[in-house]
């Protein structure tokens, strides 16, 4: 009250005062209206430092000394520096969402990755014995360089061999064609994790030279998928599934049929996928190749855990270790250790999480695979980075970067300046932010790889978002969804509408949000991703409390907490209960109110998250001081 007075006192005596109280009042009065409680109190601090500055500026201006432009400055400062404190308290209700959308993402990308590795590594074994058994057109030191920096990521010594010995072949009789088209698919092999268009254009000249070749044609399906050719991907694994037809190769054919999966899996036609997979199986079973048949089982394991059988995943995952560990197959093991190690992160079992990534690094180091060393160290970064532990992070993150970088990898190194973004971003740091997605975009663009290139967009957008920018920050996310629209990726569309719903949201428009919300629901909800709807549910809830519609928003929250409880997702769980509290505390709730914050305390505080633990402790002491 002493202070209202102090304040008033001034404005009576200040034009000065009179115009910029008059101002801030006008523009938060507007503004705040449309927000929901926990806003309205980030904002109601953010007007009382204002409302101190246009006082001194009234001082000030009774005295007769206009303020000097490092005196401008300075306040600006000041404002800026408090508005940025406040932002790293927003209520967790509004930050939750985010931090979902951005994990969900990460894990998507994260099981492409292992895919695509698991898939190259025999035919980098092959181009390593063409180099060895090579004929004397290519010297043994020559050979041997070529090997070892093969190894090592360069590719430009063996291509050349390779290039050599397709273009001899090539000009002679039918059969040695045959032997062209070796070289060719060898060629596009090493070019495979690097250069996508080179490796397709590599790909395609073999089966030029030998059109019966399945084994191309599915390596065309997967660069065609890649490039976001989706319908082509399809011929290509058609083509591929019809040429093994023929020969009664029923591996080509199982192998077309994974690839046929894996794009209805994108797409979001799970039970499609999963049928795809399961006649993979069998097929597989029927020539007794049982690494092909713990691949679909991990497969399977996925589709069961998006669709909210979480228990049923897993056992496919330790089937599919069990047979790997029987096959003393170490690649397949790690591989499915990956798995399990993400999915303990996502259900908030991090210790376990981390038991799993570092028994996989260790399979990667004995087998010298610097690959899958890269990427259980970015995946431990992950773990690091939900607990909080941002420092640790980095150091992940970073050291997964050098390892790409010495391989010269792309795809791995577009990952870890994506997550390096993320860190920075959430230290506030916007612009290193956006220089390290920028680094990303442009390798993904290099790639050609239309999905990192999308999550490269979605990054820019939540930047933009964050300073405030919502016509950029739209644009970016629209043009992310176009994107992913083109390869038909409709959980990555369900993103894109979530965070579209956050712009409209901000922007006061709750009936836009609701629909974007909404759509993004009804998508997670035909794909059974149980998670993601928990998510959005959530988000329904924001645009139900900002309205005053407590009652619709706690059925919402509640919604999404039985879904999370049966899903044992603790993060999701801690979330809820902080929603829920702050539903009961705007109801006037607070004993209600306070038993929901120290649920999710003690959910945060069992996962170890740190960011989290301090956003609730602040939320109890806004109890406690009221």
């Amino acid at each position: 009250m002493i202070f209202g007075n102090f304040v008033l006192q001034i404005h009576r005596d200040s034009s000065v005062g009179k115009d910029m109280m008059r101002h801030i009042l006008v523009s938060l009065t507007t503004k705040v209206e449309r927000m929901s409680q926990g806003t309205r109190e980030t904002i109601y601090l953010i007007g009382v430092i204002a409302t101190v500055i246009a006082a001194v500026a009234a001082v000030w201006g009774t005295i007769g000394n206009s303020m000097s432009p490092a005196q401008s400055a300075a306040i600006i400062q000041a404002i800026k520096k408090e508005k940025e404190s406040e932002a790293k308290h927003t209520t967790l209700w509004e930050k939750g969402a985010q931090t979902m959308a951005d994990n969900e993402a990460e894990i998507s990308d994260t099981v492409t990755e292992s895919a695509d590795n698991e898939m190259q590594i025999p035919e980098i074994t092959k181009v390593v014995e063409i180099l060895r058994t090579a004929d004397e057109s290519a010297s043994r030191k020559r050979r041997t360089e070529a090997e070892a920096q093969l190894q090592q990521g360069n590719i430009k010594v063996a291509d050349a061999i390779l290039a050599e010995i397709e273009a001899a072949e090539a000009t002679k009789s039918a059969e040695h064609k045959l032997a062209a088209a070796e070289a060719a698919k060898h060629r596009g092999a090493i070019a495979y994790l690097h250069d996508t268009q080179k490796a397709l254009t590599h790909y395609q000249r073999a089966v030029d030279y030998n059109p019966a070749d399945a084994d191309a044609w599915h390596r065309i399906g997967g660069l065609r998928y890649r490039l976001g050719e989706v319908e082509e991907a399809k011929v290509a694994y058609e083509r591929a599934r019809e040429l093994g037809r023929k020969a009664g190769d029923k591996k080509a054919i199982a192998n077309a049929l994974n690839g046929l999966g894996k794009i209805a899996y994108n797409e979001g036609d799970l039970d499609k996928a999963k049928g795809y997979y399961q006649r993979a199986m069998l097929l597989h079973e029927e020539i007794g190749n049982e690494e092909g048949v713990a691949e679909n089982i991990v497969n399977l394991g996925l589709i069961a855990r998006i669709r909210g059988a979480v228990d049923q995943g897993k056992a496919d995952y330790r089937r599919a270790l069990g047979i790997y560990a029987a096959l003393d197959h170490k690649a397949g093991m790690a591989v499915t250790l990956n798995r399990l190690g993400n999915s303990a992160r996502v259900d908030g079992e991090l210790d376990k999480a981390v038991k799993y990534q570092q028994r996989a690094l260790a399979l990667y180091e004995g087998l010298g695979n610097q690959e899958g060393m890269a990427r259980e160290l970015n995946n431990l970064g992950l773990v690091a980075r939900t607990r909080g532990d941002l420092d640790q992070a980095k150091d992940y993150y970073r050291r997964a970067l050098k390892l790409n970088k010495a391989l010269g990898r792309k795809k791995g190194m577009a990952i870890n300046r994506n997550n390096l973004g993320r860190i920075a971003k959430i230290r506030g740091e916007l612009d290193k932010a956006e220089g390290y997605h920028q680094d990303a975009l442009k390798l993904y663009k290099d790639l050609g790889r239309k999905s990192g290139i999308a999550s490269s967009l979605n990054a820019f957008g939540k930047i933009a978002q964050i300073r405030g920018d919502l016509d950029k920050a739209e644009d970016y996310y629209q043009r992310a969804l176009a994107l992913d629209k083109k390869r038909k990726s409709k959980p990555s569309m369900a993103i894109r509408w979530n965070n579209l719903g956050e712009v409209a949201q901000i922007r006061g428009e709750p009936d836009k949000a609701e629909d974007w919300f909404q759509r993004a629901l009804a998508s997670n909800t035909a794909l059974g991703r149980k998670k993601s709807i928990a998510l959005n549910l959530d988000n329904l809830g924001v645009v139900a409390r900002t309205r005053g519609d407590l009652d619709k928003a706690e059925d919402y929250c509640r919604r999404a907490l039985a879904l999370d409880e049966e899903l044992g997702s603790k993060p999701g769980m801690a979330r809820d209960r902080a929603n829920l509290g702050l539903i009961a505390q705007d109801s006037g709730e607070r004993e209600q109110a306070r038993d929901h914050y120290r649920r999710s305390l003690a959910l945060f505080e069992e996962i170890g998250a740190k960011l989290d633990i301090a956003r609730v402790k602040g939320l109890l002491r806004k109890i406690e001081e009221a």
